[in-house]
């Protein structure tokens, strides 16, 4: 659909002249679908089966009729999604495209930074790396078992991924064994404080008191929105 229909006319003359080739391509939506050229070609204005009439006739008077089903394909509709998307983290990119008309052959993706192709892939559902947040432009294009062909172009935004990073504050307040933890996470508005001991925390700045002498392994999750 959307497309010329190429007819080859295959006709023949049998050792005499052609005097005429009269086409009626069948289209009902059309007023003028008809055409006296040898090799025509006609764009259908929506899918499905059109019976298509070639007349010829020759100097003598002669004619024959030939009648031809002539299939328009609709255009299959191209659509994806994706997951949240963080930098140097797998974004996920899921196909939704409509099947409704005929299945999808053959999928295309292109990742792309300012017409610059970072990766391609041809699977179905797919997953990439992006190198660093931006904005990145993502190209789908499909084609189902008709060869019908169309693509989808969408912008993706990749955010900033937080680092993680605390230092330790010992004695804190002049007291023994009570320590602060001082947060250097970048990019980071929420906070989950393993502190070792049994005890948690989502303080940005947590203060915490070691009642034994040992060695504790302390652990900071941090995400953003």
């Amino acid at each position: 659909l959307g497309k010329s229909t190429e007819f080859n006319n295959l006709t023949d003359n049998n050792n005499t002249i052609i005097k005429s080739y009269n086409w009626n391509f069948g289209d009902p939506a059309a007023s003028t679908d008809t055409t006296t050229v040898k090799h025509p070609t006609y764009t259908y204005g929506a899918s499905g089966d059109y019976e298509v009439k070639l007349v010829v006739i020759n100097t003598l008077g002669c004619s024959d009729t030939i009648v031809n089903t002539v299939k328009s394909f609709a255009i299959p509709t191209a659509d994806f999604n994706w997951n949240s998307s963080c930098e140097a983290n797998p974004v996920e990119f899921t196909d939704n495209s409509d099947t409704t008309n005929s299945a999808i052959e053959k999928w295309n993706w292109l990742f792309i930074k300012e017409e610059d192709v970072l990766g391609a892939s041809t699977a179905r559902n797919c997953s990439f790396i992006f190198p660093q947040a931006g904005i990145y432009e993502v190209d789908m294009k499909i084609t189902d078992r008709n060869g019908c062909a169309t693509e989808v172009k969408k912008e993706v935004a990749i955010n900033a991924s937080p680092v993680a990073a605390f230092s330790i504050v010992d004695n804190y307040e002049n007291k023994q064994g009570q320590i602060m933890l001082n947060n250097g996470t970048l990019n980071g508005t929420g906070y989950e404080w393993d502190l070792g001991n049994g005890k948690t925390s989502s303080a940005s700045n947590p203060v915490a008191t070691y009642e034994k002498e040992g060695s504790y392994d302390i652990r900071l999750i941090t995400w953003n929105g």
